[in-house]
Formats: structure tokens, C-alpha cells, sequence
């Protein structure tokens, strides 16, 4: 499998979880987060966002920092970005219906 088309399984994989999407929405809104405040809104255990986090970081779809004791994080719009351009190209635009 091509370079892209693996990029593309990871994100989409990443992006097949309902509370991961959930979780890009509000970072797309907020800026960043403490993954305490993730916690919170989401009603998760701690374990459980760090899992969700893990995985978006490792689709490229979040950074992460350190503030002391505490993990900020924010959306990367410019990698969900280059997800969808490599999506688009997938499908030639000669072949969409009009």
C-alpha cells in the first residue's frame, strides 16, 4: 500500500470513532484543551481519553503539549485539511456524476 492511501486508513480509522469526531468538533471550536476538561465533557475515564488521544495524535489529527502536570491539546487543521485533498484525489473529477 502507498504512502497516501496508508495516511488515509489511519486518519479514517481515527475519524471512525463517533467520539473522536466529537472531540475535533469542540477542539475546532475551543482552540485547545486540557485533557481534563476532555474528561469532563466527554464523561470518560481518564484511560479512555488518553486512548482517543493517542489514536488522534497518531492519525496526525491533534497536538499535544505539556503545561506541568497537565496535556493541552489542539486540533492540526492543516493535516484534516490535507485529509480531505487526498481523499478528493482519490476520485478523478471526470468520473463524479453531475
Amino acid at each position: 500500500m502507498s504512502a497516501p492511501l496508508r495516511h488515509i486508513t489511519r486518519v479514517a480509522r481515527a475519524l471512525a470513532e463517533p467520539v473522536r469526531v466529537r472531540l475535533l468538533t469542540e477542539l475546532a471550536q475551543r482552540g485547545s484543551m486540557l485533557c481534563t476538561e476532555v474528561q469532563q465533557l466527554l464523561r470518560l475515564a481518564q484511560p479512555t481519553v488518553s486512548h482517543h488521544i493517542k489514536v488522534l495524535q497518531d492519525a496526525g489529527l491533534i497536538r499535544a503539549r505539556r503545561e506541568g502536570r497537565h496535556l493541552r491539546i489542539q486540533l492540526n487543521a492543516a493535516a484534516l485539511q490535507r485529509f480531505c485533498r487526498s481523499l478528493s484525489e482519490l476520485v478523478p473529477t471526470s468520473s463524479v456524476p453531475s
